[in-house]
């Protein structure tokens, strides 16, 4: 309850302004940089196609020792 009936409305929230880098799991993002572009990546292994996968092309790295050590 307001106190005094004749003062303004509190302010509104201001958006985040502590936005990360494209990429970076801390913090909010805006909705501008919220889309996702996805690549084509295959994995090869001793020269023959493994897999092939729809995705984001961070995090390569890991993708494949993951998907390796489940294989």
């Amino acid at each position: 309850m307001n106190p005094n009936p004749d003062a303004p409305p509190p302010p509104s929230p201001s958006p985040p302004t502590d936005v990360h880098a494209p990429g970076s799991r801390r913090g909010r993002m805006l909705a501008e940089s919220a889309v996702v572009e996805e690549v084509q990546v295959w994995l090869e292994v001793n020269g023959e196609p493994a897999v092939t996968w729809m995705c984001t092309p961070d995090q390569l790295e890991e993708l494949a020792t993951g998907w390796l050590t489940t294989w």
